[in-house]
């Protein structure tokens, strides 16, 4: 539990496809965990967006992830554009 932000790589696999997905993890500071929370930016943006706040709500005890969504960011894109739906 060090509140500091860690960046990690998941990676998705769909029908024929797999895409690497950035993630952001930040721990809890507080000695009790009170939760999680997943934040998810908006179609312009990124996780970076959320650094602030992931470190603010660790402080409050949550474990916060924040991950860029395909095409977005540190995150891959998917093999075609009917995959975005």
């Amino acid at each position: 539990l060090n509140g500091m932000l860690e960046n990690c790589v998941m990676v998705v696999s769909g029908v024929g496809f797999s895409c690497r997905i950035a993630a952001t993890r930040c721990d809890p500071t507080a000695g009790v965990m009170r939760g999680t929370v997943v934040a998810v930016h908006g179609l312009t943006r990124q996780k970076r967006d959320f650094a602030d706040m992931a470190i603010y709500l660790a402080q409050a005890g949550y474990r916060v992830w924040s991950i860029d969504v395909p095409g977005r960011g540190g995150s891959s894109w998917l093999p075609s554009a009917g995959h975005y739906n």
